[in-house]
């Protein structure tokens, strides 16, 4: 399967365009890309499956960040970006359609109703946004996984405000790329560290985790699960054996 090739929004650039959007690896795929992968690197990738996180998420958790009596990992950089609010999405109040608004778009495209006060509902987005990142999201692991985390604090002799050193995410798409190519994966153009998180939130619903957990594990709605995340593809009842050796005892 080959990725498109489109115009980006800038003059002259390009870049690819997934055709399987809910791209995840079965778990043969991810044992036999793990197995070409060096040990420094092993940990980097088997951090993002265990635990959903993005790669700017897992990039800055810290060991103070861990909790190892509860096996759970506070997420303290999320992906929101508050102060970059620059356009929001509300109900238009007399048509009821869903408009986009900003300073210099205030009127419905429905209906064409002007929207008065954008300033302040911007403001009081951006305060709804503030109060819901106070309650920060908790990412349970596996016992499995906490012990290799252990492990590695102690190897390495990191301390509570250190980080793991996490690679950029362009160099473990790269690498990733090289690996899959080497082992014939054929969409391997499809592939990034993001499908990872794809690949943790299919594997905790194969293994029966509640949907309304896995939504607090990931830290997106439902509406972003189904439509990019959630495949209907099923797994054999091998495969479900072989992603609880991989996933360890974790269950939401």
């Amino acid at each position: 399967m080959k990725c498109k090739i489109i115009m980006g929004h800038k003059k002259g650039v390009k870049f690819r365009k997934k055709e399987n959007i809910k791209r995840f690896f079965y778990p043969n795929e991810y044992n036999k890309f793990i197995s070409v992968i060096s040990e420094k690197m092993k940990f980097y990738f088997d951090f993002l499956l265990q635990t959903g996180m993005r790669h700017n998420e897992a990039y800055y958790v810290k060991i103070k960040d861990i909790d190892f009596e509860r096996n759970t990992i506070t997420v303290t950089h999320a992906k929101t970006r508050i102060g970059g609010i620059k356009k929001i999405k509300i109900l238009c109040p007399m048509c009821k359609e869903k408009i986009y608004l900003s300073k210099n778009l205030s009127f419905c495209s429905g209906c064409g109703n002007k929207i008065e006060n954008i300033d302040d509902i911007i403001l009081k987005y951006k305060n709804i946004i503030i109060n819901r990142r106070r309650d920060l999201r908790k990412v349970r692991i596996s016992e499995e996984f906490r012990n290799k985390i252990s492990n590695r604090i102690k190897n390495l002799k990191l301390k509570q405000e250190d980080t793991f050193n996490f690679p950029t995410r362009q160099g473990m798409r790269q690498l990733m790329h090289r690996k899959l190519k080497e082992i014939n994966i054929l969409d391997w153009q499809d592939i990034s560290p993001h499908n990872l998180r794809k690949t943790h939130e299919n594997y905790l619903l194969a293994t029966g985790s509640n949907i309304l957990s896995i939504r607090m594990q990931m830290g997106h709605s439902i509406d972003i699960a189904v439509a990019y995340y959630i495949s209907n593809n099923t797994f054999t009842l091998e495969e479900i054996g072989m992603i609880k050796l991989i996933m360890g005892n974790l269950k939401l």
